[in-house]
């Protein structure tokens, strides 16, 4: 049966769990790898949620099958799709430090050949055709993924509209580190908090109705509760790569329990009147509004209802999302620049020009013996003399000089 598809491309995941691993005594039989895969795989396929179109499961198979079934899936993807990879079980470290995915048939004195390693999956969704790949690692060791990913920030790639693109990687540990399970919830301490947050809705943090990578870290951020480190890394990553659905009805039960609280302040004259109707009104704002001020409401909302934000708390973070709504507003990305090579002629020499004089300017500055050369000093050197190659070269190195003061 051939995949669904649409206009906006394929949501596909890639569910790995292993729980037993009867051939070495050196890896103890884990709880929670089949509940986080179960639980994931609920929340992605759910129309409401994750709305995912193929969830690949995989549980307690041989590395073999494992990579068979991995690359499979991984060629059926198209530009436009999704891919979503997640892992939960032992990651074990090789003698050069290299992270291994553990299946059922690993024995660590053959690591290479019977694990599923990191670097083998890297490679094949790096080399992938889907422009969009999430990954997930619930193990011991995660954060030591290849130094080809690095530690990203997405708040800048946030706030572009468009389809975003590029690898990014959620590890539940440092590179020392051991990951724990939660016997209480039957889920990693890792993967419990990210499944519920999507299925709350509460990962949404800048109540737009959908949650992205950036949602989730600023979510698990605040949440996760626990001594491992969790880590991001990110590749080429631009734009918002979106994970699931929140849904308007879980943001507006929370906004509506804020407005309890706040009428419950007025009440007690914790906060006055005008006070009340200045957040009432910011409350209104439409779900699809990302400025600082609806940010910061939806936050301090789960704050409230939590029972971890006081009234002098709350009016401190909402004042200082008003500052920052009034000096930083979002700036959309600025419009796509000419390459220097396809510049008119005039315009060339005229960047080729300032950028001797930058480069005259800032050598005087650090030494007064040098002896600059007179048609350099005045500006005059034709670019004539020059390929456009060596002055687009030029003008690349002064950009970057600039953009590192």
């Amino acid at each position: 049966m051939p995949p669904k598809t649409s206009e906006d491309g394929r949501k596909v995941a890639i569910l790995l769990g292993n729980r037993v691993f009867p051939d070495e005594p050196g890896l103890h039989d884990l709880k929670c790898p089949i509940n986080d895969v179960d639980g994931f795989a609920a929340i992605l396929r759910d129309p409401k949620i994750g709305d995912f179109n193929d969830v690949v499961i995989l549980k307690d198979q041989v590395h073999g099958d494992v990579l068979e079934t991995v690359h499979e899936t991984i060629s059926t993807l198209m530009p436009k799709d999704t891919l979503f990879f997640y892992y939960s079980g032992h990651g074990k470290l090789d003698l050069d430090g290299h992270l291994h995915l553990a299946t059922r048939n690993t024995t660590l004195d053959k690591l290479a050949i019977r694990s599923l390693s990191f670097g083998t999956v890297r490679g094949l969704i790096t080399n992938a055709k889907s422009i969009s790949n999430v990954l997930m690692l619930d193990c011991c060791f995660s954060g030591a993924i290849d130094e080809q990913f690095h530690k990203g920030d997405v708040l800048e790639a946030a706030i572009r509209p468009q389809q975003g693109s590029g690898i990014v990687v959620f590890t539940s540990s440092s590179d020392i580190q051991t990951s724990r399970e939660d016997p209480e919830t039957g889920h990693g301490l890792f993967t419990g908090a990210i499944i519920e947050g999507i299925r709350s809705g509460h990962a949404d943090m800048d109540a737009d109705g959908q949650i992205d990578v950036a949602d989730l870290r600023a979510y698990i951020g605040r949440n996760f509760e626990g001594t491992q480190t969790l880590q991001f890394f990110a590749r080429k990553l631009e734009g918002r790569i979106i994970i699931a659905k929140s849904g308007h009805d879980i943001l507006a039960k929370t906004m509506e329990e804020l407005k309890e609280q706040l009428t419950e302040w007025l009440k007690t004259e914790e906060i006055t009147e005008p006070q009340y109707s200045a957040v009432t009104s910011a409350m209104k704002k439409p779900a699809a509004d990302r400025s600082a001020i609806k940010v910061e409401l939806v936050r301090l909302a789960q704050d409230v209802i939590a029972g971890c934000a006081s009234v002098e708390q709350f009016w401190a973070r909402y004042h200082e999302a008003l500052e920052s709504t009034a000096t930083k507003p979002i700036i959309p990305p600025a419009p796509h620049r000419k390459a220097f090579g396809q510049m008119p002629r005039p315009r060339q020499r005229i960047i080729a020009q300032k950028i001797f004089q930058d480069a005259e300017r800032t050598t005087h500055q650090q030494t007064n013996t040098s002896k600059t050369p007179k048609r350099l000093r005045q500006g005059r050197l034709s670019i004539s003399r020059f390929s456009r190659s060596s002055c687009r070269d030029l003008a690349d190195s002064s950009r970057l000089r600039s953009s590192s003061v």
